[in-house]
């Protein structure tokens, strides 16, 4: 039967809210005649019990539990003071206009708790009654007998109430067994029997002396008393509990993802809601938001800047309810988490604000958060934080520690490739140099010329290596400067084709068009020189190199039909020491040409980017070019 009833929590919880109150009315309008019961000491009126039953319902004690809550009324102490008192039909309307007149405007509560609560109450008052009825048969309410009757009545009345809410309970929440259920109900069926047969002994007092009602009247206050420090108590325990359980959950070195998913998990568990989100920032500063799906699972997405910043700062440092007139931004995100009851909390940790908790939806009639469940989340939320700040810490250091052993690493690659890039020109200018010197009277003019032009062309390429490190140095001390002067950067790149096309095997095709612009010539040529050499060593069996004048901009294109950078990222290939290439796929580089490039254009006032055109890798070094002067009219002519 419970499974069927979960099929439909909503629904069946409706339904037997029904059948409660026309089981009730069933019991209760035969009775409509009868007076208050034989051998009644007193009387007392349908309003003095209507104002008792709400004093006890605003008076209630809150229990929590992890996995439910309880509130003991002490309906017990009206309840049998109607039933000895009273006629039947006034006790049923007392109960209710009490109920419900708390229940409305102090406690207030949503359509169907309210509607289940009332038809609960209404339905136990009219088995009380019955049974009360049917056990005390001809004698009266003050003998034995009538004794029996009234313990009768208000047990049989708090058990079935008691099951009623655990069945509800449980076709609400999936995750309970029903007798964990029912064990968690035990204190509040022990509690109202220890109020009942208080209450009886008070009403059997009045019946003898008003000292003894006043001595059972202070019996009932100490028990009341009790039982709200043990509600106290109990709930403080269940509060340190679930905190304990969350440092337990995210105890030990754990990403800020990690942290999130066991917060949302242990959210649906500690807290006893359905619906869980989280606002955080991650590793890199942005902000995501992660849900709790109801099968268990974490969606996480990313959150646009503004929104997230306005929700932090809406919210404060303040656990709020979702209720009533909420600020917009927190409005929004309730609504697109579609939270109907819920609370959000801060995570607030060293005066910093990293994001929010917002927890809800509670199974079953039980939507309503209490001051405890506030006292709670704010505790959550604050060892939340203090994890989050300090795997965020964690994280920052680990990322500084891994770019000072990249930046090692990087170096100690340079040094072996500034040693390759060396030795390569040195041996073929100290082989060359040694010929000469040992033969060279014994060569052709022929051999002789080549080797003294291959001299020339290592020396060549030795000098732009020591070129590139003395610039790097200098920019690395903050020296590096830059004189520019009006230049047509068709010109340079000519200049540079013309040197470099006779140290490269693949061939240059030119595409040059006049562009002006104020530019350090040797800084140019310098930047070009890397392009094409990068081109040459890395590209395809074809180099374009053009110059462009358009809407206000100069620039040299260096185009290659090579396979490119790959999945690598495009601005990885201007950092220090990088390259594009897997190691040992070709001729070592000291992963400095690009760079100082980049440095080198921006620091005459340009760039120089990268990007795939179809088949074609391109470099484009950039500048802004100076307004074109109209000709003279008679140069027109």
């Amino acid at each position: 039967m419970l499974s069927r009833l979960r099929q439909h929590p909503t629904r069946n919880t409706w339904a037997i809210t029904g059948l409660m109150a026309t089981a009730s009315g069933i019991m209760l309008i035969p009775l409509a005649g009868l007076s208050i019961p034989l051998g009644a000491p007193f009387e007392v009126s349908w309003w003095v019990l209507a104002i008792l039953f709400a004093i006890v319902e605003l008076g209630g004690i809150h229990i929590s539990t992890r996995r439910g809550a309880h509130t003991l009324t002490l309906a017990e102490l009206p309840l049998v003071l109607g039933l000895a008192a009273s006629a039947p039909l006034a006790i049923a309307l007392a109960r209710v206009i009490g109920l419900l007149g708390t229940l409305s405007w102090v406690r207030w509560q949503n359509s169907l708790k309210l509607a289940f609560n009332t038809a609960n109450a209404l339905f136990g008052t009219a088995l009380a009654v019955t049974t009360m009825l049917a056990v005390v048969g001809e004698a009266t309410i003050t003998e034995p007998r009538g004794w029996l009757a009234l313990a009768t009545g208000v047990t049989v009345e708090g058990i079935v109430s008691g099951l009623l809410v655990a069945i509800i309970i449980a076709a609400n929440d999936a995750d309970r067994r029903f007798a964990e259920i029912i064990g968690g109900l035990m204190v509040s069926w022990l509690m109202s029997l220890a109020t009942a047969a208080v209450s009886i002994l008070v009403f059997i007092a009045l019946a003898q002396s008003i000292w003894a009602a006043i001595l059972g009247i202070l019996v009932v206050a100490g028990l009341v008393f009790a039982a709200k420090i043990y509600g106290r108590l109990h709930s403080r325990h269940e509060e340190l509990t679930a905190v304990f359980g969350l440092t337990q959950a995210i105890e030990g070195p754990l990403s800020t993802q990690e942290i999130v998913e066991r917060v949302l998990l242990e959210s649906g568990r500690l807290l006893r809601v359905d619906s869980a989100e989280f606002l955080h920032h991650d590793s890199s500063m942005q902000w995501m938001r992660a849900v709790l799906k109801p099968d268990g699972s974490i969606e996480v997405s990313e959150v646009p800047d503004q929104p997230a910043r306005e929700i932090v700062a809406a919210l404060g440092h303040h656990v709020l309810a979702l209720e009533g007139d909420i600020p917009e931004p927190i409005a929004a995100w309730q609504q697109l988490g579609g939270i109907t009851h819920g609370v959000i909390s801060p995570l607030v940790s060293g005066g910093t604000t990293l994001g929010a908790l917002m927890v809800g939806d509670r199974p079953g009639p039980l939507s309503q958060f209490s001051e405890d469940d506030l006292s709670l989340l704010s505790t959550f939320s604050g060892h939340v934080a203090a994890k989050i700040d300090q795997a965020l810490t964690e994280e920052k250091l680990r990322l500084e520690v891994e770019e000072k052993h990249q930046i090692i690493r990087s170096k100690d690659q340079l040094i072996a490739a500034v040693s390759h890039e060396l030795r390569t020109p040195l041996t073929g200018i100290l082989g060359f140099a040694e010929t000469l010197r040992d033969h060279g009277d014994t060569l052709d003019a022929e051999i002789t010329a080549e080797a003294i032009a291959s001299i020339a062309n290592e020396s060549t390429d030795l000098a732009n290596i020591v070129d590139d490190l003395l610039t790097a140095a200098r920019f690395e001390l903050g020296a590096l400067t830059a004189h520019t002067t009006p230049n047509d950067l068709a010109v340079i790149a000519g200049r540079v084709i013309e040197a470099t096309a006779s140290r490269i095997d693949t061939t240059i095709e030119a595409d040059l068009h006049p562009a002006m612009a104020d530019v350090d010539g040797p800084r140019v040529r310098q930047i070009l020189r890397n392009l094409i050499t990068n081109a040459g060593r890395y590209g395809g069996d074809r180099i374009i190199v053009r110059t462009i004048r358009s809407n206000g901009v100069a620039a040299v294109e260096v185009r290659d039909n090579g396979s490119g950078i790959g999945e690598a990222d495009p601005e990885r290939i201007f950092a220090p020491y990088q390259s594009a290439h897997e190691p040992g796929t070709q001729p070592g580089s000291v992963g400095l040409g690009l760079t100082i490039s980049r440095h080198l254009a921006r620091l005459m006032g340009g760039d120089l980017t990268f990007h795939r055109e179809e088949s074609w890798s391109v470099f484009s070094l950039a500048f802004d070019a100076p307004p074109e002067r109209p000709m003279p009219p008679g140069e027109a002519d």
